[in-house]
């Protein structure tokens, strides 16, 4: 069919998408239709199988880096990946393509129509949604300014993690309801898909529903940080012990930073209702900052994102201090002081980060 400006609109468009260094010529703007069972015809976006690796590869090489609760496998094809997580894949290459706004606004649209789809409509419940939905939500910052649905997308993350049954140790099987009883549970909530924490890639994706929980309440300050319990202490003790990936260490140190700074978090009321004068408390979150960095494993020193997360975390806790007021103004002016220590010292650590991962770092 051919538009009234001469153009055939049947043709696929071929466009140039700009990725990392490189510029990949790939038809993706060839509109579909659904076609229910297909997980591809959910999505009006198609691309290039070349496109696919190149995405996937810019995401493994350069961005997952940044976010070690999902761990794409080294020896996973983007066919592969594609089809055995659709979701998770498809989320992947569209935090990949945030060089080129339009085709991210496309992709991202197609995800958002997924979601409502998959989870909404259909109530499915799997790994593969939680994962994708934890990287489309730890980059959502490219696509934000369009559709801001950050903390949406938050909630079915953590109704997620309670539908898979992840956010608790396994629980002892309960009778059936017999007769006229209703399993009130099973009826609100659905079957539970798993029963309990099973695999490594679960453990990841709880404590990274944990660190993002972290992050959006010391950045946001619109909710509070995820309780700790011993179930993630397990998932993190398993974690070190298991040792599957460089990056799981990092994970777990990541969560152990967000402990402590759920310690000392606003909402749990410690500096509106503790009568401690400002520098005894800021003196106790010092030690227990310090402590951890002590604790450190070899292998992350001189790791400056770590060092980064650990100035911003300094901070965080020094603004819980200027929220309130001061018993004495010199221990006030201390505090200020050393908290422009940090953030210059946050600065540092950006600086020495090469300039090619700066693009690719979360909110």
């Amino acid at each position: 069919m051919t538009a009234p400006d001469g153009s055939n609109h049947n043709d696929p468009i071929q466009r140039e998408s700009v990725v990392g260094e490189s510029t990949v010529c790939a038809w993706s703007s060839k509109t579909e239709e659904p076609t229910g069972a297909k997980t591809r015809g959910h999505f009006r976006v198609s691309l290039a199988p070349v496109l696919d690796e190149k995405l996937l590869s810019n995401f493994r090489t350069q961005m997952n880096i940044h976010f070690p609760f999902v761990v794409i496998p080294p020896q996973a094809t983007a066919a592969a990946l594609r089809e055995e997580m659709p979701f998770l894949f498809r989320t992947c290459i569209t935090a990949a393509a945030q060089a080129d706004p339009l085709l991210l606004r496309q992709m991202a649209d197609d995800l958002m129509r997924y979601i409502g789809d998959r989870m909404l409509m259909k109530g499915d419940k799997s790994i593969d949604l939680l994962q994708g939905l934890l990287v489309f939500s730890t980059w959502y910052q490219y696509y934000n300014h369009n559709n801001p649905q950050v903390m949406n997308l938050f909630h079915l993350v953590t109704a997620m993690v309670t539908d898979l049954g992840l956010n608790r140790p396994i629980q002892p099987a309960v009778l059936t309801p017999i007769g006229m009883v209703v399993d009130a549970a099973q009826m609100f909530h659905g079957r539970l898909v798993n029963q309990g924490i099973q695999t490594s890639d679960d453990r990841r994706a709880l404590l990274g529903v944990y660190n993002l929980a972290g992050q959006l309440s010391s950045c946001l300050r619109r909710s509070d940080p995820m309780r700790w319990t011993q179930h993630l202490e397990d998932c993190c003790n398993a974690l070190t012990d298991a040792a599957e990936y460089p990056s799981d260490i990092y994970a777990v140190q990541l969560v152990r930073l967000h402990r402590v700074i759920e310690i000392y978090s606003p909402s749990l009321g410690l500096m509106t209702t503790s009568t401690l004068p400002i520098r005894s408390f800021m003196n106790c979150f010092e030690k227990d900052l310090r402590q951890y960095q002590g604790s450190l494993p070899p292998s992350l020193a001189g790791n400056k994102l770590l060092d980064m997360q650990i100035h911003s975390a300094y901070i965080c806790l020094f603004e819980t201090i200027f929220a309130v007021q001061a018993d004495i103004a010199y221990h006030r002016a201390e505090a200020l002081h050393s908290c422009l220590n940090h953030i210059s010292e946050l600065f540092d650590s950006l600086d020495a980060i090469p300039w090619r991962y700066l693009p690719n770092l979360t909110f």
